[in-house]
């Protein structure tokens, strides 16, 4: 996993590596699922310091590993919390503007509203991007865009 994410790193530009299902946990008694992902986690860090760690979920074990998390449905700071250590974002399955797609992640989930009538101010803003967004879109695309362009984190709980 270490040799496949340098490679996308190195050929692709990539800027970032998200992890589907971080959170995961498994009582293997072979296997450690939270040291094999620590120790990936440390070596990309090493070896590439100015990449994104982005991770799907959360729990504190991982806040350290992570500098980013998406949590499914509301803000999961966990009593605030997770801010002291890592940012989160919207989850990446809500809808884009437009259609209502999430692209080919998973399906688009609606449960909290359209994704600009979502108001959380610790949540960095995010936009999917799907074939109608921009050119459809455009006022619902552009708000989106200045709130994330003026956003600053708001965690309440942490001084």
């Amino acid at each position: 996993m270490i040799d496949k994410s340098s490679h996308l790193i190195h050929s692709y530009g990539v800027d970032g590596i998200f992890l589907d299902i971080s959170r995961w946990w498994e009582n293997d008694p072979d296997y450690s699922p939270y040291e094999g992902l620590l120790k990936w986690a440390k070596e990309i860090k090493r070896m590439h310091p100015e990449t994104l760690l982005f991770g799907e979920n959360s729990y504190d074990a991982l806040w350290g590993i992570f500098s980013l998390f998406h949590e499914r449905k509301r803000p999961g700071g966990h009593g605030a919390a997770l801010y002291r250590y890592a940012l989160q974002t919207h989850y990446l399955a809500y809808p884009a503007p437009g259609k209502g797609s999430g692209g080919i992640h998973e399906y688009a989930w609606n449960e909290n509203g359209l994704p600009w009538e979502r108001d959380f101010p610790e949540l960095i803003p995010t936009l999917s991007v799907v074939e109608d967004t921009i050119s459809n879109n455009k006022q619902a695309t552009e708000l989106l865009i200045e709130r994330a362009k003026s956003w600053v984190p708001i965690h309440p709980g942490i001084s």
